[in-house]
């Protein structure tokens, strides 16, 4: 058996004689003779628990469109954005100038547009809105100061064709939505003009659906083929990080004419149209993370060349047409995610132990 020879060990705490224990605080050793164990208090650590990121999200009702249309453009957040242009065909006159602003609960009416046209695609703030593209005349790019429209440059090209657009209204990139070999176009804009970028590196595209507050993060998903290229539709998403385009991952329902929100890590589509699957194309949503996309809840009714603006957690969709019906739709629904559960830090406790000498 051990026999201690001191009676103080200068190490990380002490050791003393006797059976009290020290527990005053951690590093504190002491000798208990009857038990001929040499005690010791120490920290230990309780590991956090990680959160979960919120679960699904669900769809309310929530104000309608004052006119019902499809093809129309969005931009804003879920208590501060707006909807403009779009068509009303058969009522004339088809294509729309009005501009809806949202508050949250229901829309008023905002400045309109300069030039009337549908097939168009927005981006920016409530008070700081672009748009640009659309029929007819798929050059002419607008900018929104919260009362008026009033034009920017001039794009290099025709699209005509529900184009994609992320960032803001001075910092803007603005791709596809152009027959054939123009589908895959890119052009950056500084607030003032238009440049060309490099092209997307998928399918020549239109009918997309888009998100992204940043010209260095931009997201592009589904869409219809242009050029008469089997399979005419695509699952395909593409990310665009300011300089160039990479494939990301595919959708798991096959579609055009959809609505977007959120950011490139965090994006939510919804509606959209596949002549094989109506019902499902036009009313599943779901979600982005960066890497691959997750079903969520479906929306309430069917809607195909929607569109929307806010978060992948607090999102809007307003507009388009439904099926079979083919109604130009003037309702509007609010997606709003599950909560997420706080995780929590890594922590100590006062701990002890011994070791028999």
């Amino acid at each position: 058996m051990a026999q201690l020879q001191a009676t103080t060990v200068h190490a990380s705490g002490s050791i003393k004689l006797g059976r009290t224990p020290d527990t005053s605080h951690t590093g504190m050793m002491w000798y208990d003779s009857g038990s001929a164990k040499l005690h010791f208090t120490k920290c230990i650590l309780v590991p956090g628990t990680p959160g979960t990121p919120g679960g699904n999200g669900t769809w309310s009702s929530a104000g309608s469109v004052p006119v019902g249309r499809y093809n129309l453009a969005g931009a804003g957040v879920q208590n501060a954005g707006l909807v403009t242009g779009g068509r009303q065909y058969p009522t004339t006159p088809w294509d729309l100038s009005c501009t809806d602003e949202y508050n949250g609960t229901s829309y008023s009416a905002g400045g309109a547009l300069n030039r009337a046209r549908n097939g168009l695609a927005g981006t920016g703030t409530q008070n700081s809105a672009l748009v640009f593209g659309g029929s007819p005349n798929g050059t002419c790019t607008e900018e929104y100061n919260g009362s008026t429209w009033s034009f920017g440059g001039t794009v290099p090209r025709t699209t005509v064709g529900k184009p994609g657009l992320a960032g803001t209204q001075n910092a803007a990139v603005g791709f596809a939505g152009t027959t054939n070999a123009g589908g895959t176009c890119t052009d950056e804009y500084n607030g003032t003009s238009w440049t060309s970028a490099n092209a997307m590196s998928g399918y020549n595209k239109w009918y997309v659906g888009y998100a992204g507050s940043s010209q260095n993060a931009a997201l592009s998903f589904g869409g219809s083929i242009c050029g008469n290229i089997a399979p005419y539709y695509t699952c395909q998403t593409e990310e665009y990080n300011g300089t160039t385009w990479s494939s990301g991952g595919n959708m798991n329902v096959l579609r055009s004419g959809l609505g977007g929100a959120g950011e490139v890590n965090s994006a939510l589509a919804f509606g959209g149209f596949y002549p094989g699957n109506q019902t499902n194309s036009q009313r599943s949503s779901e979600t982005y993370n960066g890497t691959s996309w997750a079903n969520t809840s479906n929306l309430p009714a069917t809607r195909r060349c929607i569109d929307g603006f806010g978060t992948q957690n607090a999102a809007v969709a307003s507009g388009g047409k439904s099926w079979p019906s083919n109604v130009n739709a003037s309702s509007t629904y609010e997606y709003n995610a599950g909560p997420a559960t706080p995780g929590t830090s890594d922590s100590y406790i006062m701990g002890s132990g011994s070791i028999s000498i």
